[in-house]
C-alpha cells in the first residue's frame, strides 16, 4: 500500500457508533487491505483494527496460553483461556526475536517468511510461544501478515495466527503446517500426525521428497 508515513496512512469510513467497529465483516476500507488502523481512525479507541498492535514479544498472545494436551505421544501446545470469534489475531510470531537467533536447517522449528521490502528470511521459533502451537490437518487459525504504521514515519509487518472459526474455551489452538514456508522435513522418516481430525487427517505432517 502506498501510505507509509502516519499522516498518509489510510483512514476508513466506520465511527465510534458502527456495529463492528472496523472488525470482521465490517467492511472497513482499511482492514480490507490488510492494514492495521492508525491513529486517526474515526471509531477511535473502539476500533477493532488494532488488536494486532497490542501483540509484541512481550506479549505474544491474547487470550491463548501453553497447555499439555491429553492426546499421548502430543507434545506442548497452545489453547483458548475464553471463547474467542473468528478473525481474529491471537498469537504473535516474534520475528524480532527469531532474527536474532537464526534457525538451523536441522530444526523443527524453522520457518520461512518474507520482510517488508518481500525478501525472504528464516526464523527460528523455538523457544516462543508461536513455536509450541501445534499442526492441525483441519486447523482453527491460519497465518496472516498484517501492514502497521510504527508511528515515527516507518512500516512494519506483523505475522500473526488468526482465528479461521470461532473457537471454543479451552479448545486446543492449530494450524496447518502444510500451508507454510517450513524449511525442515524428515526425508524418508515421516513425522505422524497426532492432530485427531480422523478421517480428515492427512496421515503425515510436512510430507516432502527430500530435506
Amino acid at each position: 500500500y502506498g501510505a507509509d508515513r502516519q499522516d498518509e496512512w489510510p483512514v476508513c469510513s466506520c465511527t465510534q457508533n458502527s456495529s463492528k467497529r472496523c472488525g470482521p465483516g465490517s467492511g472497513c476500507s482499511v482492514r480490507n487491505t490488510g492494514l492495521v488502523c492508525g491513529p486517526r481512525c474515526p471509531a477511535k479507541d473502539n476500533c477493532r483494527n488494532r488488536t494486532i498492535a497490542r501483540l509484541s514479544p512481550e506479549c505474544p498472545a491474547l487470550h491463548a496460553a501453553e497447555f499439555s494436551p491429553d492426546e499421548a505421544g502430543k507434545g506442548r501446545g497452545v489453547h483458548a483461556l475464553r471463547a474467542i470469534a473468528a478473525g481474529r489475531p491471537v498469537v504473535l510470531i516474534d520475528t524480532s526475536r527469531a532474527r536474532r537467533r537464526p534457525a538451523s536447517r536441522q530444526s523443527k522449528y524453522a520457518m520461512s517468511l518474507e520482510d517488508i521490502d518481500g525478501q525472504s528470511f528464516t526464523i527460528d521459533m523455538e523457544g516462543t510461544l508461536a513455536g509450541l502451537v501445534n499442526h492441525g490437518c483441519v486447523p482453527n487459525m491460519r497465518v496472516e501478515v498484517w501492514r502497521m504504521s510504527t508511528g515515527d514515519g516507518g512500516v512494519e509487518l506483523r505475522h500473526v495466527l488468526v482465528t479461521t472459526r470461532a473457537v471454543d474455551k479451552h479448545e486446543e489452538l492449530t494450524y496447518d503446517y502444510n500451508k507454510c514456508n517450513w524449511e525442515y522435513c524428515d526425508g524418508e522418516e515421516k513425522t505422524v500426525c497426532l492432530c485427531g481430525a480422523g478421517e480428515k487427517c492427512k496421515g503425515y505432517i510436512l510430507i516432502c521428497d527430500e530435506v
